[in-house]
């Protein structure tokens, strides 16, 4: 009616639990005297109904999962704290994303040749294209914020038109046109 007490009375000795797994003798679960009753499981533990962790140390490489999906959920912030440097997003075993934190700047970069890196809308409209042969495609009739006085626009003919307010300053690194609809209005 009251508690059972399983006492290793020496200094620093363990409570090992032992069985028989086909004829072969086993430890099955050992609690360590030395290391404040720590207990080491010889298989997999199974929790169908769930387990109320306070900290997780995980000592090989990886987490699976048999079936399904997988959800964090948190009641604050999910951080992810990378010593290496790179977080690497991959499917089906490939990498296809990396970002690298590179001394002060911050790297994305596709890890697949020949992808590009594009920016869409809920309804999936792309936004933004950053193209593997280097260059970035911004969807007709997008607005681009630039400086507070202004924004540069493209359309369907290819320009792109600029609505600056003072000191608007381009240095060209080939053959430029600028043309100004309104040169009056500064």
């Amino acid at each position: 009616s009251g508690n059972i007490t399983i006492d290793a009375a020496a200094n620093d000795t363990d409570i090992i639990f032992k069985g028989t797994d086909n004829t072969s003798d086993i430890t099955m679960l050992t609690l360590d005297g030395s290391e404040a009753g720590a207990a080491s499981f010889l298989g997999v533990i199974t929790a169908n109904a769930g387990v109320v962790v306070d900290n997780i140390t995980i000592d090989g490489t990886e987490i699976d999962l048999s079936s399904g999906d997988l959800t964090v959920d948190v009641a604050g912030d999910i951080i992810l704290d990378a010593g290496g440097n790179d977080f690497k997003f991959q499917a089906a075993g490939t990498e296809v994303l990396r970002i690298t934190n590179n001394s002060s700047d911050v790297e994305i970069k596709p890890t697949v040749d020949a992808k590009d890196i594009i920016f869409k809308q809920f309804d999936g409209t792309a936004v933004m294209t950053i193209e593997d042969n280097v260059s970035v495609a911004i969807n007709n009739d997008i607005t681009v914020a630039g400086r507070a006085s202004g924004h540069v626009t493209t359309d369907n003919d290819g320009n792109f038109d600029l609505q600056v307010g003072n000191d608007f300053q381009c240095t060209p690194s080939g053959n430029f046109t600028l043309t100004f609809s309104n040169p009056a209005a500064g």
